[in-house]
Order: C-alpha cells, then sequence, then structure tokens
C-alpha cells in the first residue's frame, strides 16, 4: 500500500494491525496479558543487571543506613554518598542513570519509589517541581551486604551476574544437542572447580556466595528441622568454607563435624569449634 501524507500512513498502520494474525485465537485483554508477560520475559537479563549495579555502588547499604520508616532518598541524595572505588573519596555520578536503575527496582518491589512536591527557594515565586525518592522495601533487605557474619543474597547475585558463569549460559542449546560435555567446560574448556582452581577471583565469588547462601537457609532449616538432636558425627560434602556446618553445631554442638571438600577450599576455611577439615 502506497503512503503519500500522514493521514495515509495513519490508515495503514491500523490496517496493518488489523492483518496482524491472532496468536491462537486470543482476543482482548487475554492477548495483551500474553504480550506483557512475553515482553518482560525478553527483557528480564535487565532485573539482575540493575541489581548488580545497585550492589556494587553500595546503593541498598545507603538506603539501609539512611533511610527509615518516614525518611526517603533522592536519587541525587543516594548518589552523593557512593564512594568512588579505589579514589578513597566520594565521586560525582550520573544520578539521572542511576534514577533508571532506582525506578526499575521499584517496578521489582526492590525499593520504594513516591514522588514528593519541592517548593521553590524563591519566596516571591509560587513555583513548586517534584522528585522521586527512594526507601529499601524487605525485598531489596536481602540485598544489604553486611559483615562476614551477616546473610544477604548480594554475594549470590553478583556471583550469577559474573561474565565467567554468565558465558554458560550461551552454550545451554549446544549441551542439549551434545551432553557429552556440560555447557561450563564447552565454554571455558574445564570444570568450574578446575577452572577456579587457577583463578582466585572467581573462587573469592563463590566461596562468598555459598556461604551467605548457607547461613541464610540453613537458619531456616534448623528452626524447622529437629533431627540432628539425635546426630553424633556430621560430614558435610562438599561444604566449601564449612558455613553450614558451623551453624548446625553452634546450636548442637554435642555434634562433631567434618567438613570435606577439595584439599585447597578445606585448607582455607575457618577454624570452627568442634570441626574438622579433611
Amino acid at each position: 500500500m502506497a503512503v503519500n501524507s500522514s493521514t495515509d500512513y495513519a490508515q495503514a498502520t491500523e490496517e496493518d494491525h488489523h492483518e496482524i494474525p491472532l496468536r491462537n485465537g486470543i482476543h482482548g485483554e487475554q492477548d495483551a496479558a500474553a504480550r506483557h508477560a512475553a515482553m518482560r520475559l525478553a527483557t528480564t537479563m535487565a532485573v539482575p543487571a540493575a541489581l548488580k549495579a545497585a550492589i556494587e555502588l553500595g546503593v541498598f547499604e545507603i538506603l539501609a543506613k539512611e533511610c527509615g520508616p518516614r525518611k526517603s532518598l533522592t536519587a541525587k541524595e543516594i548518589a552523593s554518598q557512593v564512594l568512588q572505588p579505589d579514589s578513597g573519596g566520594l565521586s560525582v555520578l550520573n544520578d539521572r542513570y542511576l534514577e533508571r536503575i532506582l525506578r526499575l527496582l521499584a517496578s521489582e518491589n526492590v525499593v520504594s519509589e513516591s514522588v514528593v512536591t519541592v517548593a521553590s527557594g524563591n519566596s516571591s515565586c509560587s513555583n513548586s517541581s517534584t522528585e522521586r525518592c527512594y526507601a529499601l522495601q524487605p525485598v531489596g533487605a536481602y540485598f544489604v551486604r553486611g559483615d562476614e557474619d551477616a546473610a544477604s543474597l548480594a554475594p549470590l547475585l553478583v556471583m550469577l551476574q559474573d561474565r565467567d558463569f554468565l558465558k554458560p549460559w550461551h552454550h545451554l542449546s549446544a549441551t542439549v544437542l551434545d551432553d557429552s560435555t556440560e555447557s561450563f567446560r564447552k565454554a571455558h574448556g574445564e570444570s568450574v572447580f578446575e577452572y577456579m582452581s587457577h583463578n582466585p577471583r572467581l573462587e573469592r565469588i563463590f566461596n562468598a556466595s555459598m556461604a551467605h547462601h548457607s547461613r541464610l537457609y540453613m537458619q531456616a532449616v534448623l528452626r524447622a528441622y529437629h533431627g540432628f538432636q539425635d546426630v553424633k558425627c556430621l560430614v558435610d560434602v562438599g561444604g566449601g568454607k564449612g558455613s553450614s556446618l558451623a551453624i548446625i553445631t553452634a546450636k548442637y554442638p554435642h555434634i562433631r563435624g567434618i567438613n570435606y571438600d577439595l584439599i585447597h577450599v578445606a585448607a582455607a576455611s575457618p577454624a570452627y569449634p568442634g570441626i574438622a577439615r579433611s
């Protein structure tokens, strides 16, 4: 169809819209909901990427420290407290980019977003403006990084979004077609543990994520499960840094724990009372 004017273009667009075949006979709101869900799947990588950026910038710690039930911060206020890596001081950040990250996280209820009216500083001027403020939500609290004994999902998110752990996902379809080699080996030429044995950066990220994840869920397990009461000796195969055993034996000090892992992993694990490394 030839388009000679804006009116013709509008008509052509409308006609083209009606020519699009319906998917499985779905109409109206049902089709709109399916399209919305499909779009979320197509763009879902943006959410963990935004989370990783917020973690790296220390946004969750800033919100946890500064915000209370009646206080929230603007993107500019948050940006003013972000430390520049290796500079030892505060940096000037692009708060407009930070605002985009915060708004995306607000759409996932990681942070809350509110719009407040700001009066003009000029008493003779009645103009006012609005700005967006952000505070930590319960979901976002799980991404606050604390001390070594704190339980946070931030290290797990950082690990899963690390370039070395993302690369195997690009070999997933190839692994379905040829399962003689797992995806990680296809991507890196060796298993994940072989790769980490000479990649201390990735090993640190992996160990931190496992330790925090273990603390978070083992505490919940012990609240619901009481089967360790009669256990005398407990071996954690692949126990990493021994976090899970340490939590169990702290509650049940009569248990003799054995943290069984690769030699270099067990050797680098902390010493816990009642736990032998093997």
